[in-house]
């Protein structure tokens, strides 16, 4: 980046996790050129209930994929297990505090509190990682528009999951870090930056802490190629959304990655 580059008033939407602490860490620490103004953490979360009743009815009478395969089962033991060993993982790599008069929680990530924010200030770029589907009111309030980093290879593996589910279709040269521009579509934006994980480093339990730094290494070249309206050009591929991968599945890639059975 050029030392003539001007600053970028930049807003980030997140969820207050492990991995998305360090994401903010890198951005105000690694790349001079954005200035982080505020960090929005969202707190709502799926409702699991809901949407497993409404899965299991649409696939009644198949009782087994209604209960076994549902996607809105999971299990919060292990998902408290990863982010402990996360932390101490991702400290080790950068254990600065941020000062924390820029975080702000709130509870749905389209609120008026975060729009009357974007509209009372003069804001370049919105970063989102990791939290519910932004509106375009929302994200259109600033000079470029959004960013959304995903973990998945597009526009094959659009939604949730979609390494994972990468691995249990045996295509895991799909296994990615992906910069995609928001549109009103999910996960189906112009593609500003991608970077393949190695083979090496497909680990069940550190998969999400590699994804991570992958996709604090093309940040920057992110930014660059938005602010310079650069895409990626794709070849025509079938697009799908995944939903969560069930336990039972996600139990089968586990075993995929032990046996290394995924090539």
């Amino acid at each position: 980046m050029s030392k003539n580059q001007k600053i970028i008033n930049t807003v980030i939407f997140t969820t207050d996790t492990p991995h998305h602490q360090y994401f903010i860490k890198y951005l105000k620490k690694r790349v001079r050129f954005l200035e982080i103004k505020k960090v929005f953490f969202e707190r709502k979360t799926l409702n699991n209930f809901s949407l497993f009743k409404k899965f299991f009815f649409q696939t009644f009478p198949n009782i087994f994929k209604g209960l076994f395969l549902n996607p809105y089962v999971q299990i919060n033991l292990f998902e408290r297990y990863l982010k402990r060993y996360e932390e101490r993982w991702f400290n080790q790599l950068i254990n600065d505090n941020i000062e924390k008069q820029i975080f702000s929680f709130v509870y749905d990530i389209n609120s008026n509190k975060v729009k009357k924010y974007l509209n009372n200030n003069n804001l370049d770029l919105v970063i989102i990682y990791g939290t519910s589907k932004v509106k375009k009111e929302i994200y259109n309030t600033t000079t470029y528009g959004a960013l959304n980093a995903h973990g998945g290879f597009l526009p094959a593996y659009r939604g949730l999951d979609t390494n994972l589910w990468a691995i249990f279709n045996n295509e895991v040269d799909m296994v990615y870090s992906t910069l995609h521009k928001v549109e009103e579509k999910f996960d189906s934006g112009e593609v500003v930056a991608e970077k393949k994980l190695s083979k090496k480093k497909i680990n069940f339990f550190k998969l999400r802490f590699y994804i991570t730094i992958d996709i604090c290494k093309i940040i920057e070249k992110a930014v660059v190629n938005l602010i310079c309206n650069k895409k990626i050009k794709k070849n025509d591929m079938e697009s799908r959304y995944y939903k969560p991968m069930p336990i039972l599945i996600k139990i089968w890639v586990f075993v995929k990655i032990i046996l290394k059975k995924y090539e």
